[in-house]
């Protein structure tokens, strides 16, 4: 009789916590404690898996958050509306995604964060010029035209 072993291999990868000091010093766009980071605007469950299920990589830092809601008063004050109680998601481009749980619906509410990337690839004669490596046919080098952020990739196809 032949006995086999069934094995499952499990990839993890750690999440960083940090302290609001280390915080604002790795991700200054991502504002403080009761700050909304750059870019803050309210998304659904569809937009967040759409944003990032092509991503080839995964969050690199998580913060918890107490965000003080901020809306236009009739002079062009702003007031405080509340907050929003909420886990940041970071990715090491410094956008992410934020998750709330509503207590009135008992529903997450989700936020998006940070750029909203506009890619366009360069050759590989820009990125020599702008003396950015690039390793040839399977490897792509994208620059968002909004920010300027650079994502590097092996596709191998």
């Amino acid at each position: 009789m032949v006995r086999t072993r069934r094995t499952t291999t499990i990839m993890a990868q750690k999440l960083q916590i940090i302290t609001n000091d280390d915080f604002i010093e790795e991700f200054p766009d991502i504002g403080t404690y009761n700050q909304a980071p750059a870019g803050w605007r309210k998304a659904n469950e569809k937009k967040i898996i759409e944003n990032y299920q092509s991503r080839i990589y995964y969050p690199s830092h998580f913060a918890y958050r107490q965000l003080f809601q901020y809306h236009k008063k009739d002079g062009g004050e702003n007031f405080k509306d509340g907050y929003v109680e909420c886990a940041l998601y970071i990715f090491s481009d410094k956008t992410g995604y934020a998750v709330k749980l509503n207590y009135a619906t008992n529903k997450f509410d989700y936020y998006l964060f940070g750029c909203d990337h506009k890619y366009k690839e360069l050759s590989q004669e820009g990125c020599r010029k702008r003396n950015i490596t690039h390793y040839g046919k399977c490897y792509h080098v994208n620059e968002c035209m909004e920010c300027g952020h650079i994502q590097q990739y092996d596709s191998s196809d």
